[in-house]
């Protein structure tokens, strides 16, 4: 705006103001001030007063030295282990004792025909032979408390598969972190409907392990925190990965607090009141998401070539926040 035109603007607030009777005018100082104060503070208020950040790390079990430089880390973290694999036991141990969520992460069957490994569960097994194999699988890892999906791209498109999985996850107690390696999932509305404490994926860390790239997601997730009060950001225990968390977590800000899933998903059973008083309902994380009609941004390498294809022609990483629906999560402590 130009000079003429600031003096112009001026003189006229001027004329208006010597119009208006004293009451007025205290009045309309009154308002400018507050409107003032408002535009200032809007960017603080915006943000989650507690920002928390879960991590997970998938694909444990395999290897000795993955596990061992995981729980080199700080945390709290949350760790998910492959089922029957060498070290999954020994290390969900010791992971347990040092303070980490113990996660089954359940092989999945995927689009691109991708080995499942021991454990995994397919579409075309029956109701009881996918509800005994993940519970062979359970049973295999000490500890465990909650489940993911491990590849799954396929299966989790199987909303009857997807039943058969929370009714065992119901029995078990366990929640359940959709990994969303599918935009067509059905697997975290299967577990709102079997009311299995809940949450979804929101960035994943590594599918490119150059430090710029691990940088920038690890900045989406901890941004997403602090707007949503809530992140969940899986990586995994490539060496890039975890030398990248090593510097990361001890340096998070003061605003961000690491988290255990079972802590935020998951309330002690009360004790059982006696006759003729009913028991409680259990408190649910319930998600309320709408239909996904974009594809997903990071596709895991089980995703189909055409969804990688139409991926890539439409979403920009820096701007994928942006892009994805809103959720309403109701626990004890946020809504989210």
């Amino acid at each position: 705006m130009s000079e003429a035109a600031l003096a112009t603007k001026g003189k006229q607030s001027e004329h208006l103001m010597k119009r208006l009777s004293d009451s007025q005018r205290r009045s309309w100082r009154w308002l400018s001030f507050f409107t003032a104060l408002a535009t200032t503070l809007m960017p603080l208020v915006s943000q989650a007063e507690n920002a928390r950040l879960a991590v997970i790390i998938d694909d444990l079990g395999y290897h000795q030295r993955g596990c061992r430089d995981v729980l080199a880390l700080p945390g709290p973290l949350n760790l998910a282990f492959l089922p029957h694999t060498p070290f999954a036991a020994q290390y969900a141990e010791k992971a347990h004792q040092s303070g980490h969520t113990i996660m089954l992460h359940l092989p999945m069957s995927n689009h691109s025909g991708a080995r499942l490994g021991p454990g995994g569960v397919n579409g075309r097994m029956s109701h009881d032979v996918l509800a005994q194999t993940m519970r062979d699988g359970l049973v295999s890892i000490p500890h465990v408390q909650g489940f993911n999906n491990h590849m799954g791209s396929r299966l989790t498109e199987n909303r009857p598969a997807m039943d058969t999985l929370m009714t065992v996850a119901a029995e078990q107690g366990l929640f359940f972190i959709d990994s969303r390696t599918t935009v067509k999932t059905t697997a975290q509305q299967a577990a709102r409907e079997a009311n299995i404490p809940n949450l979804r994926r929101h960035v994943f860390l590594d599918n490119d392990t150059r430090t710029e790239a691990l940088a920038r997601q690890f900045k989406q997730a901890v941004r997403l925190a602090r707007k949503k009060g809530l992140a969940v950001l899986i990586g995994h225990p490539y060496p890039e990965t975890l030398a990248f968390l090593h510097q990361q977590l001890p340096n998070l800000d003061s605003d961000i607090e690491l988290i255990r899933l079972d802590d935020e998903l998951l309330v002690a059973a009360p004790p059982v009141p006696s006759a003729p008083d009913p028991l409680p309902e259990p408190v649910v994380a319930e998600i309320q998401e709408p239909a996904v009609t974009e594809w997903c941004p990071w596709c895991t390498p089980d995703h189909d070539r055409d969804d990688q294809q139409r991926s890539g022609s439409v979403f920009q990483p820096d701007h994928a926040v942006l892009l994805w629906p809103w959720e309403s999560v109701v626990s004890g402590s946020y809504l989210y």
